[in-house]
């Protein structure tokens, strides 16, 4: 299994973990992370973050950069 590694839309931005719902690349569904942050081991930078579309049901690995965790990332995809 590849893992994509196209930065996504977010839907939801809460603190200190990736997006919990983000758009899929293949549908543009919605894709929900599989693991939430453990409060004694967050998320942090360069880690993989799983997602899983509601649609297609694909799932992503996407490594996990700053912006996602401080809310600054971009409200559409970049290619």
């Amino acid at each position: 299994m590849a893992a994509h590694r196209t930065r996504l839309a977010r839907v939801t931005s809460p603190a200190s973990q990736p997006a919990s719902i983000i758009v899929c690349v293949e549908c543009g569904g919605r894709a929900h992370l599989l693991q939430i942050a453990d409060p004694e081991a967050p998320y942090a930078e360069g880690d993989w973050a799983p997602y899983r579309c509601e649609d297609c049901l694909d799932r992503f690995d996407l490594e996990v950069i700053a912006e996602d965790l401080d809310g600054s990332a971009p409200d559409r995809p970049t290619l």
